[in-house]
């Protein structure tokens, strides 16, 4: 949460997060679950804006059902799955409890073609996508509106295998992190995209 601390922001303006590519929605719902839990031991923590979108509406439909096979929940303690989650009965499924569901956006966008659901967004989470399925021309087009919708100081995590490509030099390596990038631009990129 350490992108929290690091972006400049009033105190009464919401924290954004976009989950893009956010598949079944486990990171997205992961990331709630550390918000929530975050909100109990924080004080003034702001409201959280958690966008999560894919391009596949069979995925975008299983997020928002938000039910897991257990093997999906393996790395989750026991009692924190017990907190978050509900055992459907007569099932072998795990669903996310409304509080975590609550206030979760799911909207199907194409990022190549599509703007970034917000701007001035203090975190991206883009893994294990951006960098893995699309060709260098679209990765650069990608990474691009992404980046231009990430406020300076905000935070762009990639997945393990990804890189990012030359000419994005104004993202750097988060120093706990070599998944995490913070965009060092001094302002808000704004103009319009392809």
């Amino acid at each position: 949460m350490d992108a929290f601390s690091r972006s400049p922001r009033p105190d009464s303006e919401p924290f954004r997060v976009w989950s893009c590519g956010c598949a079944r929605g486990e990171e997205t719902y992961s990331f709630k679950i550390l918000w929530e839990t975050l909100k109990q031991t924080t004080k003034a923590l702001p409201k959280l804006q958690l966008w999560a979108t894919d391009m596949n509406e069979d995925y975008l439909t299983m997020a928002e059902l938000a039910c897991y096979e257990l093997r999906s929940l393996k790395e989750i303690p026991e009692i924190e799955r017990d907190r978050w989650f509900e055992k459907v009965p007569g099932k072998k499924l795990f669903h996310v409890k409304s509080a975590v569901r609550s206030g979760v956006i799911f909207k199907r966008l194409n990022f190549l073609r599509e703007p970034p659901p917000a701007k001035n967004l203090h975190m991206v989470f883009a893994r294990n996508n951006l960098m893995t399925y699309f060709r260098f021309p679209e990765k650069e087009k990608a990474l691009k509106r992404i980046t231009d919708a990430l406020m300076p100081q905000g935070v762009l995590i990639v997945g393990s295998h990804e890189k990012i490509p030359h000419g994005f030099a104004f993202l750097k390596r988060h120093k706990a992190s070599d998944l995490a990038y913070i965009n060092n631009r001094s302002s808000i990129v704004n103009r319009r995209h392809p």
